[in-house]
């Protein structure tokens, strides 16, 4: 997140681009942003559950970042990572 800008389409292209290796399509741009909101309004009323996913791991979540905002960039780290171009890259 403190890498990729300050808006929502630089830091899903900044992931997108470190995982799959390009920049992504505008029609992959907007559903990762669809996703993206999704995800926050999820968590938006749901502060409980987004402490719990960003307590797991072995790393301490930023404490400089909202959790229920973590939470939401949380998954779609998750999402980009188990695209298919991800899982059989190189």
């Amino acid at each position: 997140l403190r890498e990729g800008g300050s808006t929502a389409d630089g830091r899903l292209t900044r992931m997108f681009r470190l995982a799959v290796g390009r920049a992504p399509k505008a029609s992959e741009l907007a559903e990762l942003t669809a996703a993206l909101d999704d995800f926050a309004a999820h968590y938006a009323d749901k502060p409980d559950q987004a402490k719990a996913l960003i307590e797991i791991g072995a790393s301490s979540p930023d404490p400089a970042i909202e959790p229920r905002e973590l939470a939401a960039w949380t998954m779609i780290g998750n999402v980009i990572l188990n695209l298919d171009e991800v899982l059989t890259k190189g």
